[in-house]
């Protein structure tokens, strides 16, 4: 139908117009429910994540042993164009940035097949774990502080963020808080009388402990002990058996170590004035709306108030975007 035959339609058939127009009114409206609030542009993240835990290692092993195998195997494939890794103790993080023209199905697949196909990587290190990085956004920080001890600040931190995943926050992330560790310091004047190396203890303690955060053994050698489930105290580490004396004695972790509980001294603390504190950030997918988000948020933050302590303070932050949309929303209903 030509442009003339669309204005004679018109003319003979003056309903045709108002219907047109109206439907075009009720499909933009339909149009506009489906879309979802956000402030910057979805950007599909060109980045692939690799992972590897190798407990007990050292962060100079992990960079030789994990990182120095895994380096040669992906740097070079097609669409790369830059290569990072973290080491640390027990674990290392690497990251493979493609080209933006890159297909990153093609490429997650080209990565998880380099890394299978490796077949020299400690036995003991466990399965590399391969993802792509996901999209987030921030839309909301909430801030806790009080005069509270480090356990409890972040125990009620950890409190807030479940509470929030499960009422449909997509991802919430913390920081100002340091991971909690429990120090085997080993004494060598013991270690000689009972004639034993750390490497016997760190052993001993691996075998009889499951998630033992951060636990050191510190001497001669230095050699950290990750485990799972029994020992979660100083106290219960002290009481872990080595041997059996020839007297008939047991020989216990406390006898030829000092154990205490600690925190990370390399991790940041975060502070609000004098007191301690730890951000909450709230995270948004793609898919989700980030006015929704902040309901949320706010409805969950006014029901669980009443059940902190009049110690801890509560603070809550849109970031600047929302606000200015939340102000102009509010101007174009009001007129």
């Amino acid at each position: 139908m030509g442009f003339r035959a669309a204005i004679e339609l018109f003319s003979r058939h003056k309903n045709a117009a108002n219907l047109l127009f109206f439907s075009m009114i009720m499909f933009g409206a339909f149009g506009l429910a489906q879309l979802n609030t956000q402030f910057f542009p979805t950007v599909e993240v060109k980045i692939i994540n690799i992972q590897i835990q190798w407990p007990g290692a050292s962060a100079q092993d992990i960079d030789k042993n994990i990182v120095g195998t895994i380096q040669p195997e992906v740097r070079f494939l097609d669409g790369v164009k830059e290569f990072n890794a973290q080491s640390r103790v027990g674990f290392a993080i690497m990251t493979v940035e493609f080209y933006p023209d890159a297909d990153m199905q093609r490429a997650l697949g080209d990565v998880e097949a380099a890394v299978n196909s490796i077949t020299t990587l400690p036995k003991d290190a466990e399965r590399p774990i391969i993802s792509q990085a996901t999209f987030y956004e921030p839309v909301a920080s909430i801030l806790l502080a009080g005069d509270l001890d480090e356990r409890s600040l972040r125990s009620y931190a950890k409190q807030i963020r479940d509470g929030l995943l499960n009422a449909g926050i997509d991802k919430i992330s913390l920081s100002g808080f340091r991971d909690e560790e429990i120090w085997v310091e080993v004494k060598p004047s013991q270690l000689r009388r009972y004639d034993m190396t750390t490497s016997d203890i760190a052993s001993k303690v691996a075998s009889s402990s499951l998630d033992v955060p951060g636990g050191v053994l510190r001497g001669n050698v230095e050699r950290q002990v990750r485990s799972v489930g029994l020992a979660l105290t100083a106290r219960e580490v002290e009481q872990i058996s080595l041997r059996t004396a020839n007297d008939g004695t047991q020989v216990r972790v406390g006898d030829v170590a000092n154990v205490y509980e600690t925190f990370d001294a390399n991790a940041e603390t975060g502070w609000s004035g004098d007191e301690h504190a730890i951000r909450l950030t709230v995270q948004r997918t793609k898919n989700a709306d980030a006015l929704d988000a902040t309901a949320i948020v706010r409805k969950y933050l006014d029901e669980i108030r009443p059940t902190l302590p009049p110690t801890l303070h509560v603070n809550y932050l849109m970031l600047m975007p929302i606000k200015l949309f939340s102000a102009l929303m509010c101007c174009s209903t009001t007129a």
